[in-house]
């Protein structure tokens, strides 16, 4: 099962209504990992570091810090964006998909939008 990092203004209900379908899922905030404030690089730097794919809502300037690292080679676990007008419901089952149909190395070095 994947291992997430919901990133700092990630929509807590979808990360509750996650941990409803998926109780075993491990899912960790910013906010209880302490990072609330880091920047998007660092993030993508620690998550890296602890083996987590991020989820977030901030679609557009992920993207760039993304793309920078994979062309560096510095690599990252993978993130998910999920657009901010995405129904909660639609948003829940889209990545229940992604975590109960994939594995954690499948994410390495992309990132990806949902819907898929």
């Amino acid at each position: 099962m994947l291992r997430l990092l919901a990133d700092e203004n990630f929509n807590s209900a979808i990360v509750r209504g996650l941990l409803r379908v998926l109780p075993e899922l491990d899912i960790l905030t910013v906010q209880e990992a302490g990072l609330m404030g880091m920047k998007d690089p660092p993030l993508l730097e620690w998550a890296l570091e602890h083996d987590r794919i991020i989820v977030t809502h901030d679609v557009q300037s992920m993207d760039g810090h993304v793309r920078t690292r994979v062309t560096a080679g510095l690599g990252v676990t993978g993130v998910i964006a999920v657009p901010l007008l995405l129904p909660i419901g639609r948003a829940i089952y889209e990545l229940r998909v992604c975590i109960e149909c994939s594995e954690q190395n499948e994410w390495r070095d992309q990132m990806t939008r949902i819907p898929l």
